[in-house]
């Protein structure tokens, strides 16, 4: 299985993040990651499940449509089950953890309402930390900080990866879940 698999979690929880995004928000894209998911998934049928967000002077970005608005499932969940899982967006793989900047530096964080954020393993921590910062890498850090202002519902209460890896288990098993 792919170190950053966590399709035996989502299956367990029913891929609430997926279903929560409402809650969780959109991940973020890159123009090749859009038209990657466009043909492998039929252009025609998918030609409205993207937003191009442009922020002045500072870049391009997509987002998977306004599904946050409406709280309904991602455009790309159908019956539990990602249609995009073999080529889903660097945001996507690395979920729960994602890259940050605070005060000029980055730093990586986790949303500990992820049910699989309790028993995430030390391979998908690993790779995820690389993914992160792959991710925050592509963006000018203006467009990406207008990403996580608008767009990413979670931040508020995401923990630095660091102080949630040092918690027991017993205090990781009291933090709430989706």
């Amino acid at each position: 299985m792919d170190r950053l698999s966590l399709l035996e979690f989502c299956k367990e929880c029913g891929s609430e993040c997926c279903r929560s995004s409402g809650e969780i928000g959109s991940p973020i894209l890159t123009w090749f990651e859009k038209s990657k998911i466009r043909i492998m998934t039929g252009i025609l049928f998918f030609q409205k499940r993207f937003e191009k967000i442009r922020v002045l002077g500072k870049g391009t970005y997509y987002i998977i449509g306004k599904r946050w608005l409406n709280k309904r499932d991602c455009r790309f969940l159908r019956k539990g089950k990602c249609l995009i899982q073999d080529y889903k967006p660097l945001d996507c793989r690395s979920y729960p953890i994602k890259a940050i900047r605070r005060n000029g530096e980055v730093i990586l964080v986790i949303d500990p309402k992820c049910p699989a954020s309790k028993r995430l393993t030390s391979d998908f921590i690993k790779a995820a930390k690389e993914v992160a910062f792959q991710s925050i890498d592509r963006f000018d850090p203006a467009a990406y900080q207008h990403w996580l202002d608008h767009y990413l519902g979670w931040l508020d209460y995401a923990i630095e990866l660091d102080t949630f890896l040092a918690l027991s288990n017993k205090e990781k098993s009291a933090l709430v879940t989706y």
